[in-house]
């Protein structure tokens, strides 16, 4: 059998596999989290606030 086949043979084969349901919730809230980390301003905007608060706020969010 060439390589061809044999990764024709492995791109083909069905793959089963069981899945958790609790891994699927920690995966979905773990999105969530990263979402709303990268989305979160605290109302802040760029040079109309003291760099030291600025500074605060990225290593909050970091």
């Amino acid at each position: 059998m060439d390589l061809k086949n044999q990764m024709d043979d492995f791109i083909q084969k069905p793959v089963t596999r069981s899945r958790y349901l609790w891994a699927d919730l920690i995966r979905i809230i773990a999105i969530i989290g990263v979402v709303a980390i990268h989305v979160d301003t605290f109302g802040y905007s760029w040079n109309k606030i003291p760099w030291i608060d600025w500074w605060t706020a990225n290593v909050y969010d970091g």
